[in-house]
């Protein structure tokens, strides 16, 4: 779940427990009940820490960074990119290596969700020249490309792995691909939550 989203509901059911109004919140807080508002729907635009920090101070709650498994972008800079694992519904389900123009990828001898149809779970690896087109079709390409590659290169490298794993770094969807840390086999990415 989004960690934003989380907070929202934090604020939204500890107010509800207490049976107190948004107005009545916002006035133990020192905030605007449109304020609130924005909050519990997790619309964070023009809302900082403070305020948030506030509100859940009233419910005895703060909030707290922990390590979700993903890697950070300092973390990013130190990594070998010929190979990124692939995850699904945050587990890991495989990986993807890349030895000159030629593409691998493996599942997990745990994997038990498939990353397409044309992809079905099996024991043997994947090999293409380039990338398989599940990973293909995702790609920028022309000038988005180019942009993201300029972006990127002098830090991170701007090799199809690379690309792949900076589009699907924060996706809040059901495959992710985290490139691998030559020091970390599982790295770690800050995320924010309400305890």
């Amino acid at each position: 779940m989004n960690s934003l989203l989380k907070i929202s509901e934090t604020i939204l059911s500890e107010r509800k427990k207490r049976k107190w109004t948004q107005q009545l919140l916002a006035d133990y807080a020192g905030l605007n009940r449109t304020t609130i508002g924005k909050i519990e729907r997790g619309d964070y635009d023009d809302v900082g820490l403070r305020k948030i920090e506030r509100i859940l101070n009233l419910f005895n709650k703060s909030l707290m960074v922990t390590d979700s498994g993903l890697p950070t972008l300092d973390q990013l800079k130190e990594t070998n990119n010929s190979n990124v694992d692939v995850y699904t519904h945050d587990k890991r389900v495989g990986r993807l290596q890349k030895e000159n123009a030629v593409h691998h990828y493996s599942y997990d001898l745990n994997a038990k969700t498939a990353l397409s149809l044309t992809m079905p779970i099996r024991l043997e690896t994947y090999t293409y020249e380039g990338l398989h087109p599940f990973f293909q079709m995702n790609m920028p390409e022309g000038g988005l490309r180019l942009a993201i590659e300029k972006a990127t290169a002098k830090h991170y490298g701007s090799n199809d792995l690379t690309v792949l794993a900076f589009l699907y770094f924060n996706l809040e969807d059901w495959v992710k691909i985290v490139v691998l840390s030559t020091q970390y086999e599982c790295s770690t990415k800050t995320e924010l939550t309400a305890h």
